[in-house]
């Protein structure tokens, strides 16, 4: 029998996959567009309601209040010294994060903290033990910051136990923190549009179970490698990132023996200081295994990294 084209089938096609699409950037987030803020501004005086003409001067002030009458957060021009807690399904969001400098009142906490459903954008995140920290099962957004000069990672995400809990980190700077950029116990993540740079330890950190997608990053000179991931019962893309001058392995692939799924695909991996991909085994796992779990595709470009592109399984 003739096949005929029905657009009608096509049109089903487009709606369905853009039903499938619209989560990807972690619309975890509160809907900001139905939403009033609550005004932050370090020049305020005398009287402050955290309205549009007397804000607080304290973020943590505006945030309290948002939470109890379901608003967000905007924060203007200024330097803030602050540790910041998100409660649940509330964003704050800076002027523009060259504009808007958080940094940590006390050193030995976190810069923000955050809870299930809340977002953090345009600000700047500093001076912190960490610079953000993502409690358990908390899906967040972090978008158009910048997070710098932290004393452990520049953000920690514990572990979530559903794909609601997803981790997003999108057009973020992340930077000289004194551990790993991004450092993520087993959760959903979507890593996107991110420059992960000199950190002293790796760029990118992925644990087992780890489910998402690494996309368009640029990582560079990290002092350990720059993109980490398990194996192990993790479902995860890593595709269309530069990655490079990292003083260790540009990718190390590890597992401790059981199945999952990491797919290398069109990634720049230039001058890093060992090898462009590591495969690292530290459990019983046989070359049929590796192969149904780690797809490195002929696509990714690997120009003078010092041992070589891709490296035997080290045992």
């Amino acid at each position: 029998m003739k096949k005929y084209f029905s657009p009608l089938h096509l049109t089903s096609k487009i709606i369905i996959f853009t039903l499938i699409a619209l989560p990807i950037f972690g619309t975890t987030t509160v809907n900001s567009a139905e939403k009033s803020y609550v005004y932050v501004d370090t020049k305020a005086k005398n009287k402050m309601d955290g309205s549009y003409n007397y804000p607080f001067t304290k973020i943590q002030d505006a945030i309290n209040l948002a939470e109890k009458e379901n608003k967000n957060v905007k924060i203007r021009k200024g330097n803030y010294r602050e540790n910041i807690y998100l409660p649940e399904k509330v964003e704050v969001s800076g002027s523009n994060y060259r504009e808007v400098v958080i940094r940590a009142k006390n050193s030995n906490k976190p810069v923000a903290t955050m809870k299930n459903d809340s977002a953090l954008k345009n600000v700047t995140l500093e001076k912190g033990e960490v610079g953000v920290y993502i409690g358990k099962d908390a899906g967040v957004l972090i978008k158009d910051c910048l997070i710098r000069n932290n004393d452990e990672d520049g953000i920690r995400a514990k572990k979530g136990a559903s794909k609601k809990d997803k981790l997003v980190v999108v057009n973020t700077k992340i930077e000289n923190n004194g551990w790993t950029g991004i450092f993520s116990e087993k959760r959903a993540v979507h890593l996107e549009n991110n420059q992960v740079l000199k950190n002293d330890k790796d760029g990118i950190d992925l644990a087992e179970k780890s489910k998402g997608a690494v996309r368009n990053n640029r990582i560079k000179k990290n002092d350990g490698v720059g993109i980490k991931v398990a194996i192990d019962r993790s479902d995860l893309e890593i595709r269309k990132n530069t990655i490079r001058e990292n003083r260790k392995d540009g990718i190390e692939v590890k597992t401790r023996g059981k199945l999952g799924w990491v797919k290398i695909d069109k990634n720049k991996l230039y001058k890093n200081g060992s090898y462009g991909i590591a495969r690292v085994q530290k459990g019983k796992f046989s070359d049929k295994n590796w192969n149904k779990s780690l797809k490195i595709i002929n696509n990714n470009t690997y120009t003078s990294n010092k041992r070589a592109n891709v490296s035997p399984i080290f045992l």
